[in-house]
């Protein structure tokens, strides 16, 4: 039985749930309700973002090299995911994809059930077909048709667009908070497509979403007025001549490495940029196979390296026309100074440094050494003047100096001082062996073919140093041409105007008088100007052969840079008929199509 106590207790034992209750409904609905709900209507709404269109890369003539093309795109949503296991394998059934890579993916997304996550660029339709019948089986799986970045040729001063990796990812979101990078992204990786990664990409727009309580969408928010501001990325025009371009490659010997560059001479617009070997760009804009990587990072011939801003050389007898500039600036001889007897070799010591030619040249004075590239002539000028006033030389036309082309990586070139002889070598070092083989451009010099451009330009243009560049302007959306206004660098030369005409006469001689060793690039109707070089190989292999000079007409209008890699041959045997080859392309089909190439570019 109970009594009345018991009663009361067990009664307020009863009430107290419900009045505690009461109370929080009270607090809740009424005194806090606003505040709650405001904060309910937040968690509903999402932020999703519309990628803009990725601007498309052109010739000066508006030719295609990177364009846009659809693709078929598999997505995965882990918030419908059935099974783990049996979806990676299904698609790994249908696609190159290992299950456990997919696995990894799906797991570093863990927290983020309601994002899509791309599995697999550019997929064909035929598979597309297949794989469409069974995904009632895989709710978690779906196509998207977007775009793939498809290259017309293969090359390096494009670059080329692959996803984006965590660091990246961080990276960007950190530089650019606002400009809706994700996880999915392809980014621009290497040349014009990095350096112009944000003009390129565009804007991204926005639209709200409202969720529910799983973060499923509910519906759009039909008064969105952020929809609409997607700024799709704009082209870019570039200074490259594809005819050109094409044309060179054609005919760039197989299985050599090497680089070939091609300038306009006032303005230092790039039309051709060889590298080779090259790779396939579009493998990287499509889902790249780890065995397609291993075999290029593998490759002893490294395909990945540009070796026109990335690479160095030794110049060879490209570099006598730097030694011509600094005897001369300083007085220590003159044009018609006669030097060593050469009878194809010179001793020094208890060593003997030879002359390309073993038969010798004679007695020559400067201009003639110049035309017929006479080693010993310039190892008796070495005796003659100090390692510093070579370094500064060099210093001071910039030939150590990056260039500033419009690329995201360039290597700069390297002259010993004597300072440098001393740290490496001890205080009883003799510079006056080393400065024998620096004065043809062996030894410790080193070059790029990007930097020996820019001088023999210089040369060109009567003294006037302009910036290489790739890059031409802009073309917005809407199809306006918006004009290049990046400053470009432009700067003299250190030489004075008497050695410059000295330097420019010699190089017409090396080209078209009988003797040169440069008359394998003389043309008939254009006024050929260069140098060759062959850097001899100290492991037995062949030489790297050079030829570097300009063309004109009324006016020099080209400059040329030709280097094959231990290529059988010499700079005068093979490099420069291969730039005569480029100035009668040049000469019959470009200029003769387009004109002389507007001052613009």
């Amino acid at each position: 039985m109970f009594n009345g106590n018991r009663i009361q207790a067990l009664t307020y034992i009863f009430l107290a749930p419900f009045l505690i209750l009461v109370f929080f409904l009270f607090r809740f609905q009424l005194v806090e309700g606003e505040t709650y709900q405001k904060y309910a209507e937040h968690n509903s709404i999402r932020v999703q973002t519309i990628f803009p269109t990725r601007g498309e890369i052109y010739d000066r003539h508006f030719r295609p090299i990177a364009i846009n093309e659809p693709s078929h795109n598999l997505y995965i949503l882990p918030a419908k995911l059935t099974n783990l296991s049996e979806t990676a394998k299904f698609i790994n059934q249908h696609l190159p994809i290992p299950e456990e890579e997919i696995k990894e993916l799906i797991f570093q997304s863990r927290f983020r059930a309601y994002q899509e996550l791309i599995i697999y660029r550019n997929v064909d339709f035929q598979k597309v077909v297949e794989m469409s019948e069974q995904l009632n089986n895989y709710p978690s799986l779906f196509f998207k048709t977007e775009h793939v970045r498809n290259y017309s040729i293969n090359n390096h001063f494009s670059g080329y667009i692959s996803k984006i990796n965590r660091t990246e990812f961080e990276n960007y979101r950190a530089q650019f908070p606002y400009s809706g990078y994700t996880i999915n992204c392809q980014i621009g990786k290497t040349g014009i497509e990095r350096e112009y990664e944000t003009v390129l990409r565009g804007k991204p727009g926005r639209r709200l979403i409202q969720v529910d309580s799983s973060g499923k969408l509910f519906k759009e928010n039909p008064a969105d007025e952020e929809k609409n501001q997607v700024q799709h990325g704009k082209d870019i025009l570039l200074t490259i001549d594809l005819q050109l371009q094409n044309y060179i490659e054609s005919v760039f010997p197989k299985g050599y490495n090497g680089a070939v560059l091609v300038l306009d001479t006032e303005t230092g617009g790039i039309l051709s940029y060889v590298s080779r070997p090259v790779f396939d760009l579009n493998m990287f804009s499509r889902t790249l196979s780890r065995d397609y990587w291993d075999n290029l990072v593998t490759d002893p011939s490294f395909p990945l390296m540009d070796r026109v801003t990335m690479a160095t050389y030794p110049p060879a007898s490209l570099f006598k026309i730097m030694m011509t500039g600094t005897v001369l600036d300083n007085n220590i001889i003159s044009p018609e100074t006669k030097l060593a007897y050469c009878t194809g070799s010179y001793q020094y010591g208890n060593r003997v440094y030879r002359c390309w030619n073993p038969h010798g040249h004679g007695s020559l004075n400067l201009s003639d050494a110049i035309k017929h590239s006479c080693n010993v002539y310039f190892f008796d000028l070495s005796m003659r003047v100090e390692l510093p006033l070579i370094e500064n030389f060099v210093k001071n036309n910039y030939l150590l100096d990056r260039t500033g082309i419009d690329l995201p990586t360039e290597r700069t070139g390297f002259f010993p001082s004597e300072e440098w002889y001393i740290e490496r070598l001890g205080s009883k070092v003799l510079i006056t062996g080393h400065k024998i083989n620096l004065s043809i451009g062996q030894g410790e010099v080193l070059l790029t073919p990007i930097e020996i451009g820019a001088f023999y330009n210089a040369i060109a243009n009567n003294g006037e140093w302009t910036q290489p560049h790739l890059f031409s302007r802009f073309i917005s959306p809407d199809k306006n041409n918006e004009v290049y206004n990046k400053p470009k660098s432009t700067k003299r030369l250190d030489i004075t105007p008497s050695t410059l005409s000295f330097i420019q006469n010699s190089l017409y001689r090396a080209v078209n008088e009988t003797g040169g060793t440069g008359l394998g690039a003389r043309v008939q109707g254009a006024k050929v100007y260069g140098k060759t070089g062959t850097a001899q190989n100290p492991a037995g292999r062949n030489p790297h052969t050079w030829f570097a000079g300009y063309a004109g007409w009324d006016k020099p209008e080209i400059t040329i840079v030709v280097l094959f890699e231990n290529y059988p041959g010499t700079g005068g045997g093979v490099a420069a008929p291969f730039a005569g080859q480029i100035i009668k392309f040049y000469q019959d089909n470009v200029r003769q199509l387009n004109g002389t190439i507007a001052s613009n570019y």
